[in-house]
C-alpha cells in the first residue's frame, strides 16, 4: 500500500521506542558518539533537554536514513537536526502528561525489552563497547526504555484503543482508492549485456555489437542462456546467469522494457540497444494484472487507517498541549554544526 502524506507525521512518537529496541543494536557496531557536553538546550515545562540526548537521537535519525541508502546534504541535515529537537520538545510533553495521568511501566517489561536490546550483540563486550559509544549506561538505556514505554502506553491508552474503524470506512477506502491494490503485469527475464565504454567510439561500438551477434549465434544453435550469461555477460547479474527476477513497466529502461513485454516465456529478444550497451533478453515467466480482493486486504486497511488516525490525533493533542507548555531554546541546534 502507498504511503500517505501525513500532517506532522513526525510527532508520533511511538516511533522513539523502535529506535530505542530496534535500531540500537543495528546501528551501534560502527557509531561512537561525538561526545558533546551536558549544556541544556532547551527545556520544557523545567525539564531539561540536554545536548548529549540531542546529539544521540540526530545520530540514529542520520543513521536510520543512511540505511536506506539517503545521504543528507547540509541543508536537509540542518532540517533533520531542527526536527530532531522538536520531536524531543513532543516526546517529553507526552511523557508528561503520560505521567500526570498516573502511567507507570512494570520493571519486569522494562527487563524484558532491555534483555531483547541486550541479546542483539554478540557478547557483553559489544554490548558494553556499544553503550560506551553512544555515551548510554545500562541505566541510562533502562531510563529510555521506561520513557518511551511510557509514551505507547499513553498513546495507546489515550488516543488508540478509542479510535474504531468499522467495515464500511474500510471498504470504502478500498473500492475509492484502486491504484493501490492492483499488481501490474510483470515479467521475469535474464539477459546477457555486452557494455559499450565510450558510446562515440565506432570501433568498440563494432566491437561489442560483434561479440552479441556471436553469443546469438549461439543461441539459435540451442546453447544454455544462463550458462552463455555466465560467461560473456558484463552486469552483475552474470553471476546469477543474467536472472534479473520479476520486474513491472517503469523500472527499466524503455528499449529494454519494451522487448522484454513483447515476450512470451521462453522467448529470446533480438540484440537490444540501450544506453548500457546491447542485451539480448530471455522472458522465464509472466504474471497479468491482479486486483487483490478486499478480504486479503481488509485487515491491513484497518490498521493502516487506524494508524493515520492515531497519528492526527496524536499532532491535535501535542498542538494542545504545546499551547500552555512552557518551552525555552537556549541555542540553535545548527550552530557550530559541520555535517
Amino acid at each position: 500500500m502507498r504511503t500517505i502524506s501525513k500532517r506532522r507525521i513526525g510527532l508520533f512518537i511511538a516511533t522513539l521506542l523502535l529506535i530505542v529496541l530496534t535500531s540500537f543494536s543495528a546501528m551501534c557496531t560502527d557509531m561512537k558518539l561525538k561526545k558533546p557536553s551536558e549544556e541544556i538546550i532547551a527545556s520544557v515545562n523545567g525539564k531539561a533537554i540536554t545536548k548529549v540526548d540531542f546529539e544521540r537521537q540526530v545520530l540514529l535519525a542520520q543513521q536510520q536514513l543512511l540505511q536506506q541508502g539517503k545521504l543528507l546534504d547540509q541543508a536537509q541535515m540542518e532540517s533533520l537536526r531542527v526536527k530532531v529537537l522538536e520531536n524531543l520538545i513532543d516526546s517529553e510533553l507526552i511523557y508528561q502528561e503520560s505521567q500526570s495521568r498516573g502511567i507507570k511501566v512494570e520493571n519486569e517489561k522494562i527487563n524484558e525489552q532491555f534483555e531483547t536490546v541486550k541479546n542483539k550483540f554478540s557478547s557483553d563486550e559489544e554490548f558494553k563497547s556499544a553503550l560506551e559509544g553512544m555515551d548510554y549506561t545500562e541505566n541510562s538505556l533502562k531510563a529510555d526504555i521506561r520513557r518511551n514505554m511510557a509514551i505507547q502506553d499513553f498513546i495507546e491508552s489515550e488516543i488508540s484503543q478509542n479510535i474504531v474503524i468499522s467495515d464500511d470506512e474500510s471498504l470504502e477506502f478500498y473500492d475509492s482508492h484502486p491504484e493501490y491494490f492492483t499488481q501490474p503485469e510483470q515479467v521475469q527475464a535474464s539477459h546477457i549485456l555486452i557494455t559499450v565504454d565510450d558510446p562515440s567510439d565506432a570501433s568498440q561500438k563494432s566491437e561489442s555489437i560483434k561479440k552479441i551477434k556471436e553469443i546469438k549465434q549461439k543461441l539459435n544453435a540451442g546453447e544454455d542462456f544462463a550458462v552463455l550469461a555466465m560467461e560473456y555477460s558484463q552486469c552483475p547479474s552474470s553471476a546469477k546467469g543474467g536472472e534479473l527476477g520479476f520486474f513491472q513497466r517503469g523500472q527499466m529502461v524503455k528499449p529494454f522494457e519494451d522487448a522484454a513485454f513483447a515476450l512470451q516465456p521462453g522467448e529470446i529478444s533480438d540484440i537490444v540497444e540501450t544506453r548500457f550497451g546491447y542485451h539480448l533478453i530471455k522472458v522465464t515467466d509472466r504474471k497479468t494484472e491482479v486486483v487483490i480482493p478486499y478480504e486479503y486486504m481488509k485487515e491491513s486497511i484497518i490498521q493502516y487507517i487506524k494508524q493515520n488516525k492515531v497519528l492526527n490525533e496524536v499532532g491535535m493533542f501535542l498542538e494542545k498541549v504545546r499551547a500552555k507548555a512552557t518551552i525555552e531554546k537556549f541555542t540553535s541546534v545548527n550552530e557550530g554544526n559541520q555535517d
